[in-house]
């Protein structure tokens, strides 16, 4: 095969035919695609100049021989050559410096500046002659001539000032627009049908909002929901979201007890908020996996529609298969809107969100720009790492001053936004409250009764068990995952269920449906359980037992007890003193727990009064820095890759194993497709490692070596292990070779 005559390529023929890829006709489509989708935010200027010299390098006649090697042998592998220098020097022209960590990084990632500044002067001195070639014949293209010719006229965003954090946050979603323009483009060309199958019909704003509207009167009607007081106050907090979402886009709280409808009522608010204003889509964040089924699930059967919910997180299990086995059209829809949250509904995690808005790899970054225009609900917010709140709040303040986005903080127990409220202020901005009267809500929902710890008395498991075994049906909540093994096992009843994150995923779900049942019927069930079940889980016990640990957290687990208001006396809450409470996670956690105890020694303590949260959190923000991890300076020198290692949610270090659960023979097919993969450049890795995500623990990175050194390990594929140890049907993870305490996190 050979090139076509007096025309440059971008990329070679699809492999199943077709024709090259024309590198004017892909800097213009990429160009083109990259600033219609900055200009929500008033970036389409810079991201046009990315487009049109994003693949600059190409022009150079190696690179049209690398792909012309590539072209006639697919199979094997050829050598690279650099293609993204060439357009990051000369997009100095335009930009100054602006764009050069863009255009290195569309392929490999955002890169620290200094290293950027030693790649360009490294090829400025040592390439010069080939980086003046390659835009000689570049910019010798007619079309590309022309675009070049319409930069001239520069209009970077109108509000960006010399804030070097408002700079940094606008390349990184310029970035985005970039690479996500890039990869529909290249896959336009080289994968037609997989680009055919993101054309779905989605639904409107207004269509969601209408169907939502009408699912709320078939709701309210529903003669199987009695008029009880937590109806009443779901009502209420239904109807306060849909008259506050008429107001300007900003920052704003759902302060509701737990079980009082955040659900639904936040959807109501973003749906009808985007709609008042023109938004393009709502995410809604949740910080548990546990949690994020049971809220698409919510969404789902209020809506009705096949495509208005994308459910991104690495919990997903492929839901269905086509009559061949193989993957169906809505699971592959949406592995392929989860790339770039093309949808008007997303529900994610906490994790995932946020550690995208701080990311430098191309993958992760490259659905931020859809962020923009959006409503986003940030469901149970108190979870927040409060060293790290720094940068998350400013970064908030920024995607409501300058991308169009509206914020929802939807908890019961709500912090305080303390870096940023001044700037807000000096914004002209207030965080305002959608709740009707959230004081009142909280006296109309108490539903339980708290029973706090005698002041030196420790409980032992043997006091616990016995605590447990008096109650038919009752949920314990225990700091640690050997807290919780330990109590189980002192329980000693085959009937008891347990969870942590010692289970994977799907056994997760399945535990946590087989405690809806039972308690749907009436049956004994006696759950210990780790902080899995605390904030959002959809669960309702008459007796909830809550080892002492931070107040928002217990507070939380009481949000488990007497949930829909059905029993005659309150709930009871039973805070009691572990033997191990000196063995409670260190850091933030403990600073949490003893601040409780503090808080709980105030004459005017109540936990059915949210302006509590307001003072325990001051008191705890005070204790803990901001921005440990010195985000906000790497930010502002635009260190993204430094950023990026900063900026992790889950701090513990940990590696992932596949344990034998549910389907054997699923497992192992997939776990020898994994092993196949290894060498083969096209193997589908990424579509594996998501299969196989539901069957997945992590263990502690300490104890790697001792693992593979006792054969309990045995790695799959780089960066996945295979756990050759024992997996109890009830506590998961185990072997009795090792102390299962010091195995998980």
């Amino acid at each position: 095969m050979d090139l076509p005559p007096d025309r440059l390529v971008a990329h070679t023929p699809a492999r199943d035919g077709g024709n090259w890829h024309y590198l004017d006709d892909h800097t213009i489509d990429v160009a083109d695609m990259a600033a219609g989708f900055a200009t929500s935010f008033d970036g389409q200027w810079l991201a046009r100049v990315a487009g049109v010299l994003h693949d600059a390098g190409k022009a150079h006649p190696d690179f049209q021989q690398y792909l012309l090697a590539n072209a006639r042998e697919p199979d094997r592998k050829h050598p690279t050559v650099d293609h993204k220098s060439c357009g990051a020097i000369h997009s100095q022209v335009h930009t100054g410096q602006l764009l050069a960590q863009v255009l290195l990084g569309h392929h490999g990632g955002l890169k620290n500046t200094g290293d950027v500044n030693v790649r360009i002067n490294a090829r400025i001195s040592k390439d010069a002659e080939r980086l003046a070639l390659a835009w000689e014949r570049f910019t010798a293209e007619p079309r590309i001539a022309e675009a070049l010719a319409g930069l001239a006229d520069r209009a970077i965003p109108p509000w960006l000032s010399r804030d070097p954090l408002e700079m940094e946050f606008l390349l990184r979603m310029v970035f985005s627009c970039l690479v996500d323009a890039d990869s529909l483009d290249t896959e336009r060309h080289m994968n037609p049908d997989r680009h055919a199958a993101r054309d779905v019909a989605y639904p409107s704003i207004q269509e969601l909002w209408d169907r939502l509207a009408k699912d709320q009167e078939r709701f309210a009607l529903d003669p199987a929901k009695p008029v009880t007081a937590v109806n009443r106050v779901r009502a209420e907090v239904y109807d306060a979201c849909v008259e506050k979402a008429l107001l300007p886009p900003g920052i704003f709280r759902l302060t509701v007890p737990t079980g009082g409808g955040k659900t639904r009522s936040g959807l109501a608010f973003a749906l009808r908020h985007a709609l008042e204003h023109g938004q393009r889509r709502v995410i809604v964040a949740v910080p548990f996996i546990t949690i994020t089924d049971q809220t698409a699930k919510v969404y789902r059967d209020a809506l009705g529609h096949d495509h208005a919910v994308l459910e991104h997180h690495s919990g997903i299990e492929p839901r269905q298969e086509n009559p061949e086995g193989g993957e169906s059209d809505p699971e592959r829809w949406r592995k392929l809107a989860s790339q770039n949250w093309d949808a008007p509904l997303v529900v994610t995690t906490t994790v995932q969100l946020f550690e995208s808005l701080f990311a430098s790899r191309t993958s992760t970054c490259r659905k931020l720009h859809n962020i923009a225009q959006s409503v986003i609900i940030l469901d149970e917010i108190q979870t927040v790492p409060p060293h790290l709140r720094g940068p998350l709040f400013d970064v908030f303040r920024e995607l409501v001053r300058h991308y169009g986005v509206t914020i929802v903080l939807s908890t019961a127990t709500q912090p305080v936004l303390d870096t940023i409220t001044p700037q807000l202020a000096a914004d002209g901005r207030e965080i305002v409250e959608i709740a009707p009267e959230p004081e009142r809500l909280f006296r109309a929902l108490a539903r339980v009764r708290y029973e706090w710890p005698c002041q030196d008395e420790v409980w032992d498991w043997a006091r616990v068990a016995d605590e447990m075994r008096d109650e038919p049906q009752v949920l314990t909540v225990l700091n640690t995952i050997a807290d919780a093994a330990d109590l189980y096992t002192e329980l000693g009843d085959d009937n008891a269920l347990h969870l942590s994150t010692r289970m994977c995923q799907a056994h997760r779900r399945d535990v946590l449906a087989e405690v809806r049942r039972r308690l749907a019927s009436g049956e004994p069930c006696r759950l210990v359980s780790t902080q899995l079940t605390e904030a959002g889980v959809d669960l309702d016990f008459p007796v909830v037992m809550r080892a002492v640990g931070p107040l928002d957290r217990i507070v939380q687990a009481a949000g488990r007890c007497n949930r829909e208001g059905k029993l005659s006396e309150p709930g009871r809450v039973v805070v009691f003193s572990a033997e191990t409470d000196d063995k409670m996670p260190p850091g933030v956690y403990r600073t949490g727990a003893l601040e409780m105890e503090g808080q709980l020694r105030r004459p005017d303590f109540d936990p059915h009064d949210p302006a509590l949260f307001i003072a325990y959190f001051t008191s705890l923000y005070g204790l803990v820095p901001e921005d440990r991890e010195k985000i906000q300076h790497n930010r502002a020198e635009r260190n993204y890759e430094t950023v990026d290692e900063r900026f992790t949610m889950i701090e513990d270090d940990t590696f992932p194993v596949v344990v034998r659960y549910g389907d054997a023979e699923k497992l192992d097919r997939v776990v020898d497709d994994l092993r196949r993969s290894i060498g083969r450049p096209k193997a589908p890795v990424r579509m594996l490692m998501q299969r196989a995500q539901p069957y997945v623990v992590n263990c502690r990175r300490r104890h790697q070596q001792s693992y593979e050194e006792c054969g309990l390990i045995e790695e799959i594929v780089p960066g996945l292990w295979e756990w050759k140890g024992g997996y109890d049907k009830k506590l998961g993870l185990t072997d009795i070779r090792l102390e299962p305490s010091g195995l998980f996190v």
